[in-house]
């Protein structure tokens, strides 16, 4: 029997939690025809990419192929190229291409793009955006989604920043999935 991957010891409770979840995800957008996650956060560093990452591996090994999209024109912690992350084509990863100068509207075009051609070919996608108090891309993205994982860190300044994007996203007509609390 060949190992495709083994972790460390102390990595298999944190790769068996994403299982966890991607099976639990799965089972929340059921068979439909264009599955797609968007994966957003109210701040930078709470771990979006982290949890990106880590879910579109998992699903990769439930419900391949997977598309992994960095939705983020300034670049996220998904330092990935585009080439297949797996040889048998499972995982990909889409890193638009980047470019001050470009309008916001073009790069969306183009994340757009490649999500529905994923769709198209059957893939699930998961899309990596930018921190919504930086960036809009995340509410773009939410309504066009199957639905919206979100990740949150505890912070005591947050001052109902959370309620006030869930009614951003409840007037969008996103569907939130579920929230990932980073501890880190």
């Amino acid at each position: 029997m060949e190992r495709v991957f083994e972790a460390p010891i102390a990595e298999r409770p944190i790769i068996e939690s994403f299982r966890l979840l991607a099976l639990n995800l799965q089972r929340l957008v059921g068979p439909e025809a264009q599955r797609s996650i968007v994966v957003m956060s109210p701040f930078p560093s709470d771990g979006r990419s982290l949890v990106s990452a880590s879910l579109a591996s998992a699903l990769a090994d439930l419900i391949p192929p997977v598309l992994l999209v960095d939705a983020d024109p300034a670049g996220s912690g998904v330092e990935l190229n585009r080439q297949p992350v797996r040889p048998d084509g499972s995982l990909s990863v889409l890193v638009p291409a980047r470019n001050g100068r470009r309008p916001i509207a073009t790069f969306l075009d183009e994340v757009r793009r490649a999500v529905a051609e994923a769709a198209e070919e059957g893939a699930t996608v998961v899309i990596d955006t930018p921190a919504c108090t930086t960036s809009s891309i995340a509410f773009f993205m939410a309504p066009l989604a199957t639905g919206v994982l979100y990740v949150a860190r505890k912070r005591p300044h947050e001052n109902g920043i959370h309620h006030d994007i869930r009614g951003q996203l409840d007037l969008l007509g996103a569907r939130v999935l579920g929230v990932v609390f980073n501890e880190a």
